[in-house]
């Protein structure tokens, strides 16, 4: 993350790039780097978005090749190694561990 301590603080009304192809990314306010390259196959526009147990909440606005394009319904501090999920358990449908999590093991 771009801000002390791997925590950032996420503003309601906030529109971010969330991409998925670059998971060495450094997140910034601008744009949040996901280590999963799949997530844009199983969003559409308006879909919910939850980060960290619900703690940021966001609606996309749009999907691209290296991810999506997110507006921030409710704000909050967003750490380092959050999980995604999304509304109708859609998340359900991306694999389990990704290769790092693999090399790590």
């Amino acid at each position: 993350m771009a801000e002390k301590g791997g925590e950032m603080d996420v503003k309601s009304g906030h529109v971010v790039t969330l991409n998925c192809l670059n998971p060495h990314g450094i997140t910034n306010p601008k744009t949040w780097y996901c280590n999963c390259d799949s997530i844009q196959r199983y969003l559409k526009p308006n879909d919910v978005v939850y980060i960290d147990d619900g703690k940021v909440v966001c609606i996309v606005l749009e999907i691209s090749n290296e991810g999506c394009v997110l507006e921030v319904k409710i704000g909050g501090p967003l750490r380092s190694n959050s999980q995604i999920r999304f509304v109708g358990g859609k998340h359900k449908s991306l694999p389990l561990f990704n290769p790092q999590d693999i090399s790590d093991l």
